[in-house]
C-alpha cells in the first residue's frame, strides 16, 4: 500500500528525547485482561528495569519512573482494548511526553518494547498504511449507500433514494377496464412511456448519486471509492464520479444494497485486499523493470540505501516481511525515506514474491 511519509512519522521523526524514547507495539487480544500480550508487556518492562541496574543515577530513576508509568497506562485502562496499541514513550523521571495510538489492527513489530534513542517509525507507518480508509458505495438503481471504511471501522454517510412521481400513470392504469388491456392497445403505450421515464429517471438519479459521492469521498480526504452492486448501475454511477479523485474501483457486481452493516466488513475487505496486491504487484514489477533497464530504478538493500543517503529516492518498497526481525534493517531505510519525503510502500505478503530477487528492498529514483 502506497502512502507519503505521513505527518504522524514525521512528527516522531523530529522528537528529540535526551535519554531516549520507548517504543511499544502490543498485539492485544480485546477483553481477555490475563492475555500473552500482557506476559509479553511485563517482560519488556523488565527488561527496561534491568537496563537501570546499571545506568547512572539520573538515568535509573528515569528509567524506572518510566516504565512504571507504562504499566500503570494499562492497569487503568477499562478492556476491551483495541487490537493493536502503538506508544511512544519519553525516558524521564517526571512525566514527560507520552503518544498512545491504539489501532483495529495488530501490529507487525520483532519486539514489544523498544528502547532507544529515537521513536521504532516502522511498524507504525506499516499500521498507518494498513488502517487506511476507503470510500464504499452500494449501489442500486434507486438507492445508493455512501460508507467510510477502515479495518474495523464502519460509517454510514449517507443513504440517497430515488423518489418517483408517476400519480399520473397510476390513475390512467386505474381508469382502464380490466378486460380491455390488451399488450398492443394503449394502455401498453402507456405503460411503456413509464418504464422510460423510470429508466431515465434511474440513470439521472444513479449519475447524481455519483457525483455526490465523489464530492463527499474528497471533503473526508478518501481517495479510493469501491463501489459494489449490479454491472449496469456501476456504470451510470461511475459516470458521475468522473474522472476527477476519489479513484473509482469496482469492489464486486454482488447487489449488497439490503445487507446490514455489520455483515459488510468481510466482503468489502476482501475487495480491499485484492486490489491492494494488484497495486503492490504492479507497483514492484515497475520499479524493478526501471532497476534491470539502466533507468531510475535501484534493486537491493545496499543500493538503496546508497540512494536514500544521497536524496535519491523518489518511492521505497519494502517487502512486509521484514518487519518481524529480518536481516535487512527496515527501521534505517524508513527513516531515511521520511526524512527525505519519499513515498513507502510495505508490500503486502501475497505480492511480495516480487521483490524477493532484489532482497525485499527497492525504490523509483528521482534523478
Amino acid at each position: 500500500m502506497s502512502s507519503g511519509a505521513p505527518d504522524r512519522a514525521r512528527e516522531l521523526l523530529a522528537w528529540e528525547a535526551p535519554l531516549g524514547i520507548v517504543s511499544i507495539y502490543l498485539e492485544i487480544d480485546p477483553g481477555n485482561r490475563g492475555g500473552g500480550w500482557r506476559a509479553e508487556l511485563g517482560n519488556g518492562l523488565e527488561r527496561l528495569r534491568d537496563f537501570a541496574a546499571d545506568a547512572e543515577h539520573d538515568r535509573k530513576l528515569a528509567l524506572r519512573a518510566t516504565a512504571d508509568r507504562i504499566a500503570a497506562h494499562f492497569e487503568a485502562g477499562e478492556p476491551p482494548f483495541s487490537p493493536g496499541e502503538a506508544g511512544f514513550i519519553e525516558i524521564c523521571e517526571r512525566p514527560g511526553r507520552e503518544l498512545w495510538l491504539p489501532f483495529h489492527l495488530p501490529p507487525r513489530a520483532a519486539e514489544a518494547v523498544t528502547l532507544g534513542p529515537d521513536p521504532v517509525l516502522a511498524p507504525l507507518l506499516d499500521l498507518l498504511c494498513r488502517s487506511s480508509r476507503r470510500a464504499v458505495a452500494l449501489v442500486s438503481a434507486e438507492r445508493v449507500r455512501l460508507l467510510d471504511w477502515a479495518p474495523g471501522e464502519l460509517e454510514q454517510v449517507e443513504d440517497w433514494e430515488l423518489s418517483l412521481f408517476s400519480d399520473g400513470w397510476r390513475e390512467r392504469k386505474a381508469q382502464r377496464p380490466a378486460d380491455r388491456a390488451g399488450v398492443h392497445g394503449p394502455g401498453a403505450s402507456g405503460h411503456d412511456q413509464f418504464d422510460q421515464r423510470l429508466d431515465a429517471n434511474r440513470e439521472r438519479f444513479l449519475v447524481e448519486c455519483g457525483r455526490l459521492a465523489a464530492g463527499r469521498s474528497r471533503e473526508r480526504g478518501l481517495a479510493d471509492l469501491f463501489a459494489f452492486g449490479p454491472a449496469a448501475d456501476l456504470r451510470r454511477f461511475r459516470e458521475g464520479v468522473g474522472a476527477e479523485p476519489p479513484h473509482f474501483l469496482v469492489g464486486s457486481e454482488r447487489d449488497l444494497i439490503s445487507v446490514p452493516r455489520a455483515d459488510l466488513r468481510a466482503p468489502i475487505a476482501a475487495a480491499v485486499e485484492e486490489v491492494e496486491q494488484d497495486r503492490d504487484r504492479e507497483l514492484a514489477r515497475r520499479v524493478l523493470d526501471a532497476a534491470r533497464g539502466g533507468g531510475r530504478g535501484s534493486a537491493g538493500a545496499d543500493e538503496t540505501g546508497v540512494a536514500l543517503g544521497e536524496g535519491r529516492v523518489a518511492h521505497l518498497l519494502i517487502d512486509r516481511g521484514g518487519l518481524d526481525g529480518a536481516p535487512v534493517d527496515v527501521e534505517a531505510l524508513v527513516r531515511r525515506a521520511v526524512a527525505t519525503d519519499a513515498a513507502v510502500t510495505l508490500v503486502s505478503p501475497a505480492a511480495a514474491g516480487a521483490l524477493s530477487g532484489a532482497g525485499g528492498v527497492a525504490a523509483l529514483l528521482r534523478y
